[in-house]
Order: C-alpha cells, then sequence, then structure tokens
C-alpha cells in the first residue's frame, strides 16, 4: 500500500468510498470499547429517577440538574438526558447499549465533518485526512467510553455540524435550510452550553472571509442571536443564572489558570500521551515555560485568524478552534476539572483542520513522503486510541491508571477505596481512603466511609472522630450527619442522634434513610404521629424500600389504622418477598383486623 501513494486519491474520489473507509475505521478502533461496565458517574447518574421513568420528560426541561445533591454547578442539559431517558426505556443499564451510541454518535460527527469540509471547500482529501485525524485522536477516548460526561459534547458537536451544513445547503436561496440551521443550533444547545460558539463563528467568518458558501446574510445573524437570547432566558429562568453559579471570574488567578490550562490543551491536541481523567492543573507564573507556550501559541493562532492573506480553510479552522476554546478556558471557573479530555472535543474538530491542511500542502508538493507520514500518523493515533479504550473497561483500571498518572491526587486513592470497600476488601479499602487522606486531608468522604468501615467493624469512638473530621472539613455535607446520628443512636444517644438527622435532613429535605431512621427514633418514644410523618416521607421519596414500608406500616398498626398498615406491609413483601418482619407483622396485622371485626 505504501508503494502504491495514488490509494489516499482513490478512496477520496468518492464520497461513499470515504465515507465507509471513516466509519469502518472508527468502528475497528472502537470496537473494544462495547465489552466494559459503566464507570465514574456512569454507575449511578443513569439510575436516576430522572432518567428512569417517562413521566419525568417535562422535568427534564423545567428543572436543572446537579451531578451530586448539594453541587455548587448545575447544568441545562435537556435533549442530552432526553437520550439517556429514551436509552433506559429501551436497554435498562446494559453498558453494551450505551456504548455502542457514543461510538456511533462519534461516528456520525467524524462524517457530518467530513461532509461539511468536503462540501465547503470543494476538497475530499483534506476533508478526509482531516476527519481521520480527528476520529482517532486519542483523546476523543474519554468522551466515548464516558457515558454522562462525554455524550452531551458529541451530541452538541453533531448538531453544532449539521447547523452549518444547512447553512452551506441554503447558500442557492433555499429558505427551508436556513430555517434548519436555526433548529440544529437550538437543538445544539440544549445539548450542551458549548454549542454558543456558532453566532460568533457566523460573524467572523462574514467580516473575515471571502468564502461565500459560509457567509450569512443579516437575517440568518439575527436569527441566531435571537435564539442564543431565547436560550439564554430559559437557562435563567431554570438555573437562575446565566452562566453557572461561578460566574464570569477575570483576575489573576484565574489568569495563571487558564494559561495552564491553555498549555495542556495545546500538549494534549499536538502529543496525546499521558491522557488522564484527573489531571493536575496548578496556575503557572506568567514568565514561566508553560505560559510562554500558551501565550505565544494563541498569538500565533489569533494572528492567523486576523491576516489578510491567510486562506479560508486555515482562517475557519483557527477561528472554530479559539472561539470553541474560550467556553472551556477557565474563564468561568471549571473548579471540579479545570482540564479534561472531553472538553477539547470541539475545539478538536479546528486543531485536525489545521493538520489536515498541513497534511494536504505536504502531499501536494511531496506525494510519497505525505502518505507514508499520514499512514503512519494513523497507525499511531489508531494504536494509542484502541489501547486508551482499555483503560475504561472497568473502575480498577480506570482508577489504577489515575493513581499511576498523578499519583499526588486524592481522588484516584479515594475510588480505589470505594471499589475495595464495594467487594468487602475492607483492609485495603482502610488503606487506600488512609491514603488520599494523606494527599487531601480535608477530603470530607473519605473520612465518611472511613468512618462507615470503622463502625461496621465496632470502632466506634474511630468511626465517631471520622464523622466529626468530616463535618469540620465541609459542614454541609449530609452524609457525615447522617452516619454520626446512626452512631448516637446505636448508642442510645437519642437527642443527639436526633439531632444529626435533622441537620441532615435540613442540608436535603429528601433524605429518605435520615427520615427512616429520624421515624423509628420517634416511634420508639412513642411519638406516632411524628414517626408517621418521616415513615411517610421517606415512603414518597423512595417508595421502593421494602424498609421503609414495613416501619410505615409498624407505626400505622400501633396507631390502629389496620388496613393502612396491612397495605403497606403487602408492599413490602411485594418488594421483598423474602422480609420477615414485613410477613410476621402483616399476620399480626391481620389478626387484629379479625378480631375487631368480630368484636363489631
Amino acid at each position: 500500500m505504501l508503494g502504491n501513494t495514488n490509494y489516499i486519491s482513490k478512496i477520496t474520489s468518492s464520497k461513499i468510498i470515504s465515507s465507509f473507509v471513516l466509519l469502518f475505521i472508527i468502528l475497528l478502533v472502537f470496537s473494544n470499547s462495547l465489552s466494559r461496565e459503566f464507570v465514574w458517574d456512569d454507575k449511578y447518574m443513569l439510575q436516576k429517577e430522572l432518567f428512569t421513568d417517562w413521566k419525568n420528560i417535562g422535568a427534564i426541561f423545567l428543572t436543572a440538574d446537579t451531578v451530586n445533591p448539594g453541587d455548587n454547578i448545575s447544568y441545562y442539559r435537556p435533549l442530552t438526558y432526553l437520550t439517556f431517558l429514551f436509552d433506559y426505556q429501551v436497554w435498562k443499564l446494559d453498558p453494551f447499549w450505551y456504548t455502542l451510541e457514543n461510538v456511533l454518535l462519534h461516528a456520525s460527527v467524524v462524517l457530518l465533518f467530513y461532509l461539511l469540509i468536503s462540501k465547503l471547500f470543494g476538497d475530499n482529501l483534506l476533508a478526509f485526512i482531516s476527519s481521520m485525524l480527528f476520529g482517532l485522536h486519542p483523546a476523543v477516548t474519554e468522551p466515548v467510553n464516558f457515558i454522562v460526561g462525554g455524550r452531551n459534547t458529541m451530541l452538541c458537536a453533531a448538531l453544532s455540524l449539521l447547523s452549518l451544513l444547512s447553512i452551506v445547503n441554503s447558500g442557492n436561496g433555499k429558505r427551508r435550510w436556513a430555517v434548519l440551521s436555526v433548529v440544529f443550533y437550538f437543538l445544539a444547545l440544549l445539548s450542551k452550553e458549548q454549542a454558543i460558539i456558532l453566532p460568533g463563528l457566523l460573524l467572523m467568518v462574514t467580516l473575515l472571509s471571502a468564502l461565500k458558501k459560509f457567509k450569512t446574510n443579516k437575517y440568518l445573524l439575527v436569527s441566531f442571536f435571537g435564539v442564543t437570547a431565547i436560550y439564554f432566558g430559559m437557562r435563567y429562568q431554570i438555573l437562575g443564572a446565566v452562566t453557572s453559579e461561578y460566574g464570569l471570574k477575570i483576575d489573576y488567578g484565574t489568569l495563571k489558570l487558564m494559561l495552564a490550562a491553555l498549555f495542556a490543551y495545546f500538549r494534549i491536541m499536538v502529543f496525546p500521551t499521558g491522557l488522564n481523567i484527573e489531571y493536575v492543573t496548578l496556575p503557572v507564573t506568567l514568565l514561566s515555560f508553560k505560559a510562554l507556550i500558551a501565550i505565544g501559541g494563541m498569538g500565533v493562532l489569533i494572528y492567523v485568524a486576523l491576516k489578510k492573506n491567510v486562506a479560508d480553510i486555515l482562517r475557519i479552522a483557527v477561528i472554530w478552534l479559539i472561539l470553541s476554546y474560550i467556553p472551556i478556558s477557565n474563564i468561568i471557573p471549571i473548579p471540579s476539572a479545570p482540564v479534561a479530555d472531553r472538553y477539547i472535543y470541539v475545539p478538536l474538530l479546528g486543531m485536525c483542520l489545521v493538520a489536515g491542511y498541513g497534511m494536504k500542502i505536504l502531499y501536494s508538493k511531496k506525494q510519497f513522503p505525505a502518505v507514508i507520514f499520514f499512514t503512519i500518523s494513523l497507525l499511531i493515533l489508531g494504536t494509542m486510541t484502541h489501547a486508551r479504550n482499555y483503560v475504561w473497561n472497568d473502575e480498577l483500571s480506570l482508577w489504577n491508571d489515575v493513581v499511576k498518572k498523578s499519583p499526588e491526587k486524592a481522588t484516584g486513592y479515594y475510588n480505589l477505596g470505594v471499589i475495595y470497600q464495594d467487594r468487602g476488601e475492607l483492609d485495603e479499602a482502610v488503606q487506600q481512603y488512609s491514603l488520599a487522606l494523606q494527599k487531601d486531608p480535608a477530603y470530607a468522604l473519605a473520612h465518611i466511609n472511613l468512618g462507615i468501615i470503622y463502625y461496621s467493624q465496632g470502632s466506634v469512638d474511630k468511626a465517631v472522630k471520622q464523622f466529626r473530621k468530616a463535618i469540620e472539613n465541609n459542614p454541609g455535607f449530609s452524609k457525615a450527619h447522617y452516619n454520626l446520628g446512626r452512631v448516637f443512636h446505636s448508642r442510645g444517644n437519642v437527642k443527639e442522634a436526633v439531632e444529626q438527622y435533622e441537620i441532615a435532613i435540613k442540608i436535603i429535605p429528601d433524605y429518605p434513610e435520615a427520615h427512616n431512621n429520624l421515624g423509628a427514633i420517634y416511634k420508639s418514644m412513642g411519638l406516632l404521629d411524628k414517626a408517621i410523618e418521616h415513615f411517610l416521607a421517606s415512603v414518597n421519596i423512595n417508595p421502593e424500600s421494602p424498609n421503609a414500608h414495613n416501619n410505615l406500616g409498624s407505626a400505622l398498626m400501633s396507631k390502629g389504622k389496620l388496613d393502612k398498615a396491612i397495605e403497606h406491609f403487602q408492599i413490602a413483601i411485594k418488594l421483598n418477598p423474602g422480609h420477615l418482619q414485613a410477613v410476621n407483622n402483616l399476620r399480626i396485622a391481620t389478626t387484629l383486623k379479625t378480631y375487631s371485626i368480630q368484636q363489631q
């Protein structure tokens, strides 16, 4: 194949053949992603009630969502969430189908990118090279394999490309394509806010580029900015803010972090080695090597975007890269992950077009070396991407990779501790949580889980110490108050237990376990009305809990409300046929009801 330098020309001579080759290679490289488990946030996010019941279809569009209760950052991405709702109805929680959808979505982005470049510049070779580089870039492994973290980005990219393709097709006065471009843009915004770059891209291309296919009239521009205003209004109504809760932040500390992130992203795009889901991103000084590279690199991009005698291909690629980078630049802080591979998915399209343009020039001058270089590049990128997919196979491999590459971060050790705790390997879990606390003594979750293990082992004083440290570091952590309440409850310290449960409920009113345990205390004190109130709250929050139904039934039975008690005992037994306490309580309630009828 290397001897025949025309093989690329033969492939790119037909859009159908090019599309088939792109699709085949993408599916081949990502084939090993399909036999995997849910990892990271996927495990619990996809089980949220918002995504599991069709009745929540309205709530998806009308409510904000957070990854964890109490998070400072809320999201409004209803179209992405709608795909999760659909997936659960069809696949339940089978990782194969969710991952296959993500792989196919990535392949769709690659094909749409290919079609856009081909239509825009009339150059199938450039389109094929750029799309292949993007499709096989190792940084895309994170959005493809991380379901909840990557679906939104890829859906946003696909709809944004569809919007741009519609604009290109509307150039012949076809109004329906112009309307479609606006519709696709709005849907892209509902997938992820990163689509906000499109009006700016269209405006800059119209002002700076001579490419007629991509120029837009004032009515279309006004439509795009109008849709943007509508979207901002929706965000404000739902989230209470146009941006995230952190808002726009411009100060010296933010600038240092932005430069560190920019250098990291340049490195990931150009030298995609050492990929990691938990990068260590420390602010840099303005005269440091990293800052100078970041400033110089961005300066070159801005110069190319504004320079007069620059090829339209290069100008548009650079404008796309610059604008799509702004939302992930940390000018609006992203404290949970200042740098992440999935964030760069959209900017990477621009970088790959720049790289494709460079390879196309080399191909036009020295065909044989260009073919060799392109082929070797694809082999390297494809191999790296295929190998990186294996890291996402399960939780253990993912977090071992984090510990290996970011040993100074506590997150990797904490998550390994969770894995071992779930497996019942408590000694190993304690070791990992202890390592996490060595790296970050204020890591509240590590303190809580360590306390839970100590409590299960009978080391109550050690458990109390850990829960108190968690509260000291994060007074608003409801889980710490709940578990401290459990310890006091088991010791018979009723007053202290009630206090901690009530604090937990005050922080998160929909805390079913706290309501259930508080109800148990009130029942033991003979305060049946208060007990029923909390048991009922627990059942309403989590109607699938047999213990909560049994406890509510028991309180109702003590109150003499036998029919209602029997109803809840029956629900508890239906949820768990082996629930002996509910079976016995049902027998007692039935006997009491029979006796009561006989007495009448």
